[in-house]
């Protein structure tokens, strides 16, 4: 099959190239740099510029179509929100969400994406239990949670399936730089893990996926009682933050 992956250079999308890779799947790997070769063939272009993807989808459209594409790529901005320069929301919203709005317009108008194959979106367990201290990273993951929903009808007919995967903290270096102090790396799931799960979601056609036994609780508690879980997600980490970082 062929895979297209986006941030796929670190973290979960390095792990979700390897374990593609692991599948013999051809993979076509989307990041601003690459400090390493992997077995994807690898694309460079910064998606917090429009400008980058207007050129970047048409050379997307060309190397599918894709059996499956995962969009991963997204960065965050962690402190008081006031604190932290507009231009900073302004990049993270453009790559966690309009990046992956623009690229599937364009690979649906294209063809690009294969009848009976999937679109994945990687949102975040902070649709649930809400982020307090990283205010524009969990609207960003909200507004491509909802836009997953609405087009998982709108693709039904033409055979293409949309997941949407609800990953909390996971060993990653971006997980580690954003962290409150005295966060506990060890506590966080692995990056291998979680690729492991979303591609038997796949499979199994899934439409959303909370990785783990935790995470699941700590997504119905979130659904359950929003305001006493957005209470403790305030004392777990926005009260240990020190500073902005983004």
């Amino acid at each position: 099959m062929s895979v297209l992956i986006t941030g796929a250079a670190n973290g979960l999308g390095a792990s979700l190239s390897s374990f593609a890779s692991e599948q013999g799947h051809t993979i076509v790997g989307l990041d601003y740099q690459w400090d390493d070769p992997t077995n994807a063939l690898q694309v460079t272009a910064d998606l917090s510029e429009p400008e980058s993807i207007a050129t970047l989808a048409p050379v997307l459209s060309a190397k599918g179509p894709y059996d499956i594409v995962i969009h991963n790529a997204a960065v965050s901005a962690t402190g008081k929100f006031e604190d932290i320069p507009a231009s900073a929301h302004q990049r993270l919203l453009d790559i966690n969400v309009s990046s992956p709005l623009l690229l599937t317009k364009k690979l649906l108008a294209d063809g690009a994406i294969k009848r009976g194959g999937t679109l994945v979106f990687i949102a975040s367990l902070s649709v649930y239990v809400g982020y307090p201290g990283a205010a524009s990273y969990a609207a960003s993951k909200m507004a491509l949670s909802n836009y997953a929903k609405s087009l998982r009808k709108a693709l039904k007919a033409d055979g293409i399936n949309v997941l949407t995967v609800y990953p909390g903290p996971m060993k990653t270096e971006q997980a580690s730089r954003h962290a409150p102090k005295g966060a506990n790396a060890e506590k966080r799931m692995n990056s291998d893990e979680v690729a492991k799960q979303i591609f038997s979601a796949i499979d199994q056609r899934k439409s959303s996926l909370v990785p783990s036994a935790a995470n699941k609780i700590f997504a119905k508690i979130g659904t359950l009682f929003p305001r006493s879980m957005k209470l403790l997600m305030k004392k777990i980490i926005y009260d240990k933050l020190d500073g902005s970082v983004y």
